[in-house]
């Protein structure tokens, strides 16, 4: 009985994922999910799409500006707060998991109707369309035909642009788009003298944004303006088939059975990176692709803006990209046949980590040391106990 004991607290030290009594297991998720520095969800119903928009910024709220461009005129009905519980809802369904078991077991699209621009003369071509607050955000709608007056007018209503910008504003001008300006509204309230402003928090309140497109698109040429580093992006998809980019490499991560059971993380960061390089500087990963079931979709109508009639196609993409590799937007369209791919990676005989084996058997081997000096002759079972598991450990 005590060997027995013994036996079972090796296996509680040493096991670093326990097999549940009806033969599932605990799922160790990656983190690449909550780690992005861009998160979007996009829906495409219908000739209209509807993003989903959360970003990460350290900084002041002096300094932050979000400009969206977008292909179609955009009215204050089409804005609203979105909910982050979505993103954590999101995470659960398509994080990549590691599974630990012991053995045995173009143009513009022109504009839907809205009131005509309130024209400022003193910034030549540029139309101001609406204004208005969304939770934490002041939000303007705008269009122009000149980048040097557009970015003169953000400058000086509080959309702070880096230097730069203008060949990129002009990208969108050239195809008609629209500009959903965005910045943080300041506190109510006279400022403390001499205070400083609040920073922004480090992830920002998503923003929701619908309007109609010929195309699946994630305006990503854009994030070259504020972006000094390369930038993480992760997509979420919903749509009626599964999806690639139709201009930018799309692949599926490999990874499977290479791995130790050791540092789930790393390993699948190295895959993911391997996935990267064989798409090119420009390319997008595939984690996640499976219909969403239709309960699912009910049980989160208050986060999701999602027509509970239809079938819906998930897919979960995600890059890295340097700024110099943001060179056009993400377009995406029907993948050639709508095969399900979810990352479980499973490790048949996980290794124990070295610390949590070497106090283990410390501690196994000061229990023998103690029977035997007390004469006790079970310490026998008690070793080979402890040459059983190391055996299984290692």
């Amino acid at each position: 009985m005590r060997a027995t004991r013994t036996v079972l607290l090796l296996l509680a030290v040493t096991a670093p994922t326990i097999s549940m009594a009806d033969g599932g297991f605990f799922p160790v998720y990656g983190g690449t999910g909550n780690s992005a520095d861009q998160r979007a969800v996009i829906i495409r119903d219908g000739a209209r799409e509807t993003l989903v928009l959360q970003t990460a910024r350290d900084g002041e709220v002096g300094d932050f500006a979000w400009i969206i461009p977008t292909p179609s005129l955009v009215t204050r009905a089409d804005v609203s707060e979105g909910d982050p519980r979505l993103f954590d809802e999101l995470y659960y369904l398509t994080e990549p998991r590691a599974i630990a078991k012991t053995r045995g077991g173009g143009g513009g699209f022109g504009c839907s109707g809205g009131s005509s621009p309130a024209n400022d003369t003193a910034y030549g071509g540029v139309s101001l369309w609406d204004e208005f607050a969304v939770s934490d955000y002041s939000v303007a709608v705008l269009s122009a035909d000149d980048s040097a007056n557009l970015g003169r007018w953000l400058d000086d209503n509080g959309y702070v642009m880096p230097d730069g910008a203008g060949d990129i504003l002009d990208y969108y001008i050239a195809r008609q788009w629209y500009f959903v300006a965005v910045k943080v509204r300041p506190e109510p309230g006279p400022a403390a003298a001499g205070a400083s402003p609040d920073p922004v928090p480090t992830s920002l309140k998503p923003l929701q944004i619908s309007f109609s497109t010929p195309e699946i698109v994630f305006p990503m040429r854009i994030s070259a303006v504020s972006s000094r580093r390369e930038v993480s992006v992760l997509l979420y998809v919903f749509a009626p088939h599964r999806v690639i980019s139709e201009n930018y490499p799309t692949v599926q991560v490999k990874a499977g059975s290479d791995w130790s059971g050791v540092s789930f993380s790393s390993y699948y960061a190295r895959k993911f990176r391997e996935a990267l390089d064989e798409a090119g500087p420009r390319g997008l990963v595939t984690e996640y692709a499976a219909p969403v079931d239709a309960w699912w979709i009910s049980s989160r109508r208050d986060l999701l803006p999602l027509d509970t009639g239809k079938s819906w196609f998930l897919t979960r993409l995600r890059t890295i990209l340097a700024p110099e590799d943001m060179v056009d937007d993400i377009i995406l369209v029907q993948a050639r046949s709508d095969d399900r791919f979810t990352v479980d990676i499973v490790a048949s005989a996980p290794r124990a980590h070295p610390l949590r084996l070497a106090g283990a058997s410390l501690l196994l081997i000061g229990l023998v040391m103690y029977q035997r000096r007390r004469g006790d002759m079970h310490w026998l079972r008690s070793l080979l106990a402890l040459a059983l598991i190391a055996s299984i450990a290692l």
